[in-house]
């Protein structure tokens, strides 16, 4: 970007001091035969110092030139070069107009070493834009031109930046982290990304939630979000004890937000303490009528406590207030199934599955054919889900129960043993109700073969 350095010492002590010795001054001394005292005595007197060597400027006026002084450069001053690729090109430093280049398209000036706003104007038109320059005994030449092209700069082709001071630095540091905090916090807030929200996250923002000064947070809100952020990982970490005890604290701090509530509810339902996490959602969503993690927090414990009327009516709002995922939106139509409401349910069922087919779906929406008498139709969905996901508990027993129906007894067997063994914890159906139905269906297979 810019030009090569200023021309060496030596070549200054040229211009400065002259390298030609001056020509001898004194008078030529008269012929031996005409010796003359006085003369002889004037002349050997003649001043020495026409023996030493002068500079540019002496020998100038010994042969009667007139010459233009240039001055030495001062301590701690530097002589800088402005190179132009135009003459007549107006040089100025700190918004000053400092000289003109000249014919040979060349500006010089004697300044202090430092940093300098550096302009070429030719004209009305700006050649060389206003920039940051630093001049020094190791930069004391400047390229007054644009680049005909913008170019990869090279190792010794940088722009000049400033330093920042450590306190800039540092200051600027906590700026990034307050914000990365803050974002932490809204992505959680927002349905399509809260589930991205990982341990790590939440380790920084326990960590760096202090800095929320930065953002002009509260000292209540910024314990809060440290507490809060602390249960998160105490949660994920399985320890319950000293997630209570963050969760707590957080609502102490900020007990108008709906998010230390829902923390400390999520505490009592990952404990399966079901009333106390019912108690404590319907808490959050006193702050948080219109927060779509809210109802839908109240939706999961009204279907686990059998209120299944509340949990339609959760899910809805939860949809209603933007929480528009697909698993959300499930959970509502699974919601109608178990209030037998068939009518709603199927559409919703059917329109999930043309945008992404799924086991849990096609198990739902073969329980609501179940449930209408339409063996047929959910005969079919059961042998999808299985096609899809064989692993899945529900789906081998809903299939196994429709083939015992169906007095397909061998193909129930195999069904209700598939689902027996795949459904260690016994959460994912009745294991009497499969084990009776096996059981009778094994009779009426030996039955038949006698």
């Amino acid at each position: 970007m810019f030009g090569a350095k200023a021309s060496a010492q030596s070549s200054l002590r040229k211009v400065v001091y002259g390298s030609t010795p001056a020509p001898d001054i004194r008078k030529p001394s008269p012929p031996p035969a005409k010796k003359v005292e006085p003369r002889k005595k004037t002349v050997a007197k003649a001043p020495p110092v026409a023996k030493k060597p002068v500079g540019t400027a002496a020998k100038n006026r010994s042969s009667g030139k007139s010459a233009t002084r240039r001055p030495s450069t001062r301590p701690g001053w530097i002589n800088v070069t402005f190179e132009s690729k135009d003459p007549d090109t107006m040089i100025f430093l700190n918004g000053n107009h400092v000289g003109t280049t000249d014919e040979n398209r060349t500006f010089r000036r004697t300044i202090t070493p430092g940093i300098y706003r550096v302009k070429g104007v030719v004209g009305s038109s700006v050649v060389f834009p206003e920039k940051l320059v630093q001049l020094s005994t190791d930069k004391m030449s400047v390229t007054v031109r644009e680049e005909a092209a913008k170019k990869e700069p090279e190792k010794n082709d940088l722009p000049f930046v400033i330093p920042k001071t450590q306190a800039e630095i540092e200051m600027e540091l906590a700026r990034e982290m307050s914000a990365k905090v803050i974002k932490i916090f809204a992505d959680f807030m927002d349905p399509q990304k809260s589930a991205d929200i990982t341990t790590d996250d939440w380790r920084f923002a326990a960590n760096a939630a202090v800095l929320g000064e930065f953002q002009n947070l509260s000292k209540q809100q910024i314990e809060a979000q440290r507490k809060f952020a602390a249960g998160q990982i105490a949660l994920a970490e399985g320890n319950r004890q000293k997630a209570f005890a963050d969760f707590n604290l957080a609502v102490q701090s900020f007990p108008s937000s709906p998010l230390p509530h829902i923390g400390l509810g999520d505490a009592y339902f990952a404990s399966a303490q079901w009333q106390d996490a019912r108690r404590t959602y319907e808490q959050a969503r006193r702050f948080g009528a219109n927060f779509w993690m809210t109802h839908l927090r109240l939706g999961d414990i009204y279907r686990i406590l059998g209120d299944k009327k509340k949990a339609v009516l959760s899910y809805a709002d939860a949809i209603r207030f933007g929480d528009t995922r697909y698993e959300t939106r499930f959970l509502r139509a699974r919601a109608l199934v178990d209030i037998d409401d068939m009518d709603a349910a199927i559409p919703l069922l059917e329109e999930l599955l043309k945008e992404k087919t799924t086991s849990v779906v096609y198990v739902a929406l073969g329980e609501a054919y179940e449930m209408r008498k339409r063996e047929v139709a959910a005969l079919d969905n059961y042998r999808k889900a299985v096609e899809l996901d064989p692993a899945l508990p529900v789906a081998q027993y809903r299939l196994a129960r429709i083939y015992y129906e169906q007095r397909e007894y061998q193909k129930a067997v195999e069904g209700f043993d598939a689902a027996l063994k795949l459904d260690g914890d016994r959460r994912s159906f009745s294991h009497e109700d499969a084990r009776e139905k096996r059981s009778n269906a094994s009779v009426r297979i030996r039955t038949v073969s006698k």
